[in-house]
């Protein structure tokens, strides 16, 4: 039996040592052993001569990308006074006079209203370099001006004419500006002036429609101040019926006030005349306000009825 015994056992027995003594031995778990945190930056193992020298060439690099951005920008077009149109740096302005202007106040003398006159200002090179006139800027748009169709030689002239249109109203003193833009260099203001007498006068100048709570008669006074009789040959848009053929010193005409509204509540009103001086002359009318404060609108139109849909067949 223990012969038996010995014949199954022992050899599960010697197999059992053979795999124990093949597996690696347990390792028994540390205690004193540091904990790594593995966010902490592992300490730089290269001398300081290296880290000086990489520092150095990282403020290197520092220093030219500052110095690129920094770097002056070529500068692009030009509109005649230093201003930039090309997107780049403002181009230096030469402040020195380069042209001489004449006359350096443009008289245009008497003037009629509502009628434009003209007159002609010569722009002389003095500088040694030829110069671009650029541009003419005028301070109002009742007056226009020219610019010299090619650059101008040392020493050379181009003559400019400018216009200038007065208002429908007489005894206005008139002084406008002129602003010639020249490329490179300062600007040069011209003055152009003129006056308008009152050959007739006409009152009120502002003539108020009737309105809620007011009333007005229309009456319009026409009068000639040298004492030339004349007529008033037509009147825009027709609205006073009382105009006469005959020519006298003082006409008092009247507004219509039911045509004034047909006619679409108008506010200006013209009237044209025979007399030498004075071709035309005008009056503002102002509407009257309602309720919500507003001037009313003229025929206020009727809203439109909505289309009927498209029939579907």
């Amino acid at each position: 039996m223990n012969r038996f015994l010995a014949t199954i056992c022992l050899p599960a027995l010697l197999s059992a040592s053979a795999l124990a003594m093949q597996a690696p031995p347990a390792t028994p778990p540390a205690t004193d052993a540091p904990v790594v945190n593995p966010k902490k930056k592992a300490p730089d193992a290269r001398g300081p001569e290296e880290v000086g020298a990489r520092g150095m060439d990282r403020q290197e690099r520092i220093k030219a990308q500052v110095s690129e951005t920094s770097a002056p920008i070529a500068s692009g077009g030009n509109d005649g006074v230093g201003t930039p149109t090309g997107g780049g740096v403002q181009a230096p302005v030469d402040t020195t006079p380069v042209v001489k202007l004449e006359p350096e106040v443009l008289d245009l003398g008497e003037m009629v209203v509502d009628t434009a006159k003209s007159g002609k200002v010569k722009i002389t090179n003095i500088s040694d370099k030829p110069i671009t006139v650029s541009k003419a800027i005028t301070s109002c748009g009742c007056t226009t001006a020219g610019v010299p169709k090619e650059p101008i030689a040392p020493g050379a002239t181009a003559e400019v004419e400018i216009s200038l249109k007065p208002g429908p109203k007489p005894g206005v003193p008139l002084s406008k500006r002129v602003t010639f833009q020249i490329d490179g260099h300062a600007p040069v203001m011209l003055t152009v002036q003129g006056k308008v007498p009152a050959y007739v006068t006409l009152t009120p100048d502002l003539l108020e429609a009737p309105g809620e709570g007011k009333t007005s008669d229309g009456t319009i006074t026409l009068k000639s101040v040298d004492n030339t009789p004349f007529k008033i040959t037509s009147v825009v848009p027709p609205i006073v019926p009382d105009v006469g053929n005959d020519a006298k010193v003082e006409h008092v005409v009247h507004v219509d006030w039911k045509l004034w509204d047909s006619t679409g509540k108008t506010i200006k009103l013209t009237f044209s005349t025979d007399h030498p001086k004075v071709p035309s002359m005008s009056c503002l009318i102002r509407r009257p306000v309602n309720a919500s404060g507003d001037p009313r609108a003229p025929h206020p139109r009727a809203p439109t009825p909505p289309s009927a849909p498209p029939a579907h067949w």
